[in-house]
């Protein structure tokens, strides 16, 4: 069983948990529900051990994160137990799956040696590692891959296997299908049913229909504070706080917003199932975002094959497909993370006798999914866009932020943050990045990538690890740059009612086929 009783957390002198109280039976999951910030995270990563800091009975002049109360797991009180005796449990008795972060791997080793490892470590056979990987979801075509070859699907669903081979008592489960299309989410959430009869499990996310398919209770998390816990399909059919409401009308209005999927224009796979061509000509000569024949490969493997398209200025292409497909591959060279191995990347615009002229330089700047990894924990709102307006260059094009010459770098950061929606005041423009909410966060590295004046973003899964209300926010400010800014915008997602949402076109990729 895990018990949790008035559980306090600070760090410094600011609260992030306070009087936190919860029960899980063995047999039972517990979805703890609400919006970025709450402390939904620093709860998980307190019960495992993983905050560096110790327990208190007085708040008063600490620094880093203190903590007070009781978490049993099992006999195990973890908020006083030592070192060692987290280190005997962690992986063995208690497993965590995180969202799918590439630095939770070791990037030396293959995915079928990850599993061997923790196989050998378990005194389990390491035949059984085909096996684990049959259980869990992962192909032959991934197990001798690093984890720099693998896209965000496909790391999550190595982080899970991983988790679950020690067959652990208590597990904890952070967003654990935030990066799955919607073929492997269901898989996922078919396995974390199996076998739960004979473990605890808490759930921590924001998705209300994950919780809604997978726990029996829920708790909402608002600023640190449990607001109303009941059984699942009373807190999401009848909740009893307007809090709670607020949450379950921005899940349904996203959904509303969103669609369902409209027909579309989307590119279809050829015999070979590489080959992807969208609607629009390669040859056009209108001003935008041009790619032709691009190829790509990992391994000799081939990822991408003869991929074209032309993306208007001032529009959306979304690119769907499941996990694998060549997405965030993608997306990585179209913002010039992953060189260029074949085909041509070029930015058409006109000249003054109005004929189209190509340009290899490209504009292209990257808004990933995990928005705090994207900047320095320590560095300010203000720091953060300090930085790229030093560095970015002056160039005689149009401009989405206007200031006269005598304009300084504030007039730009104040022009900036009024375009997100984020606040202007001295206290949010020094506050750290670290202490933002997702959805902040989030804002303000688009933020940031417009001070660089791109000619295109390049948003991948924008929203993937934002709740609701956040997610709705980021969604009609993309929308609202791309229709009032003419930004262009390629928008790499695995849910079709988004793409449908913000896309002028869809590009469909598929997994590759063997041979």
């Amino acid at each position: 069983m895990i018990h949790v009783e008035n559980l306090c957390l600070y760090h410094g002198e600011r609260p992030i948990l306070n009087d936190v109280c919860f029960s899980v039976a063995v047999g039972e999951t517990l979805a703890i529900v609400g919006e970025s910030g709450g402390g939904k995270t620093s709860l998980a990563r307190l019960l495992l051990g993983l905050l560096d800091g110790r327990y208190t009975t007085s708040f008063a002049s600490h620094r880093g994160f203190h903590w007070s109360g009781r978490a049993l797991l099992g006999q195990l009180d973890v908020l006083r137990a030592g070192k060692s005796e987290m280190d005997n449990i962690r992986g063995r008795k208690v497993g965590m799956i995180v969202q799918a972060l590439s630095d939770a791997l070791n990037p030396h080793l293959t995915v079928r040696q990850h599993l061997r490892e923790v196989l050998i470590l378990r005194g389990r056979r390491p035949l059984d590692v085909e096996k684990a990987c049959d259980d869990w979801n992962i192909p032959e075509r991934l197990r001798d891959r690093y984890p720099a070859g693998l896209s965000g699907g496909e790391i999550q669903r190595v982080l899970t296997a991983l988790a679950m081979l020690p067959c652990p008592r208590y597990l904890i489960l952070d967003e654990p299908t935030a990066s799955l299309d919607r073929q492997n989410r269901a898989k996922a959430i078919r396995a974390l049913n199996k076998d739960r009869a004979s473990r605890c499990q808490l759930l921590i996310t924001h998705d209300l229909d994950l919780a809604g398919q997978l726990a029996d209770r829920v708790a909402v998390l608002r600023e640190g504070r449990i607001v109303e816990a009941g059984t699942t399909q009373n807190v999401l059919r009848e909740p009893s706080k307007h809090y709670t409401a607020s949450l379950i009308d921005a899940a349904r209005e996203c959904g509303r917003a969103c669609g369902p999927a409209r027909p579309r224009a989307v590119t279809s796979s050829t015999k070979s199932g590489l080959e992807m061509h969208a609607s629009r000509s390669p040859e056009c000569l209108q001003c935008g975002l041009s790619v032709r024949s691009l190829m790509h490969s990992y391994g000799g493997v081939p990822v991408l094959k003869n991929l074209s398209f032309h993306l208007p200025k001032g529009s959306c292409l979304a690119v769907l497909g499941e996990s694998g497909s060549g997405k965030s591959t993608l997306a990585r060279i179209l913002s010039g993370y992953e060189p260029l191995q074949s085909g041509q990347i070029s930015w058409i615009s006109q000249n003054g006798l109005g004929r189209a002229v190509h340009s290899a330089q490209i504009r292209a700047v990257l808004v990933s999914q995990h928005p705090h990894r994207a900047m320095a924990r320590h560095f300010t709102v203000s720091e953060v866009l300090e930085e790229v307006l030093k560095l970015t260059v002056s160039r005689n094009t149009e401009a989405s932020i206007r200031c006269n010459r005598h304009t300084d770098s504030q007039c730009q950061i104040s022009n900036l943050l009024n375009m997100v929606g984020l606040p202007i005041e001295s206290g949010f423009l020094s506050r750290p990045t670290a202490a933002l909410s997702g959805g902040e966060a989030q804002r303000l590295v688009i933020a940031r990538a417009l001070a660089s004046k791109p000619d295109c973003i390049v948003a991948d899964e924008p929203t993937a690890a934002l709740d609701m209300l956040s997610r709705s926010i980021v969604l009609k400010l993309l929308k609202k740059l791309r229709d009032e800014q003419a930004l262009t915008i390629v928008l790499v997602t695995h849910e079709p009612e988004i793409a449908s949402y913000m896309s002028n076109d869809i590009l469909h990729l598929s997994l590759p086929r063997s041979s």
